[in-house]
């Protein structure tokens, strides 16, 4: 009975003190590493990091901009839009940002690897919490002749329940 009663003890000061030591040690790390949305990208052509914000994109956290109550601009676009291959303040939305000043806060949705109908279900997923004032979206000639092809695919990808509130979409290729 007294060995089963010291091995409990030594068990739960065991998982204890290894509880504790995970816990610091992930503090720890994340004091040292403290973004875990932040990626550096590598090619003969270009090198720089990038930062994500927590919904994952290359852009501030949405939260914080919202704050300010400014008119709202929403891109929408592929790794154009994103920047591959630039820093953060050489994408098109950083530059935006600056031509346009405090007038206007610019929201960046870009998403490397999409095409229009994943850009218009994340334009579903934030149309109302962005509301923004004018939504820029940034295609390919290609996508245009994938639209041609079939009408109804731009229709039903931009006039789904929601988005027909967007007085101002600007097309951009």
């Amino acid at each position: 009975m007294l060995f089963k009663k010291s091995f409990l003890l030594n068990l739960v000061l065991v998982l204890i003190s290894s509880s504790v030591s995970l816990i610091l040690a992930e503090t720890i790390l994340r004091a040292i590493y403290p973004s875990p949305h932040k990626n550096e990208v590598r090619c003969l052509e270009y090198q720089h990091s990038w930062v994500f914000n927590t919904e994952g994109f290359r852009d501030d956290e949405f939260d914080q901009k919202l704050k300010k109550g400014r008119e709202n601009i929403l891109l929408l676009g592929d790794s154009f839009v994103v920047g591959l291959g630039t820093e953060k303040d050489k994408n098109f939305a950083s530059l935006l940002s600056k031509k346009i000043g405090s007038r206007a806060e610019i929201f960046n949705l870009g998403k490397c690897d999409t095409g229009t109908v994943e850009q218009s279900h994340i334009l579903s997923q934030y149309i109302d919490r962005i509301k923004p004032k004018i939504v820029v979206l940034f295609f390919m000639v290609m996508t245009l002749e994938t639209i041609s092809k079939n009408r109804a695919l731009l229709m039903d990808c931009f006039l789904t329940p929601g988005t027909w509130r967007i007085k101002n979409i600007c097309l951009i290729f």
